[in-house]
């Protein structure tokens, strides 16, 4: 992982997580990525699914 993406931290972006994954983490930290202000604040549950469970797919994908 480059000092660029390291600083970044973590994001739901492919790229981003196949940086990490590439640097053989075993896991990261997304949080504030995945549970975002806006959507709670919108009571926005649909599109909160959608994007974990879009993370969540990719991340599989990912790790296979």
């Amino acid at each position: 992982m480059d000092q660029c993406n390291a600083h970044r931290g973590v994001s739901t972006e492919e790229s981003n997580l196949r940086a990490w994954f590439d640097a053989v983490v075993t896991c990261v930290g997304m949080g504030s990525q995945l549970i975002r202000k806006e959507l709670l604040a919108k009571e926005d549950f649909d599109t909160l699914k959608h994007v974990i469970a879009t993370t969540l797919a990719m991340i599989q994908k990912l790790k296979s």
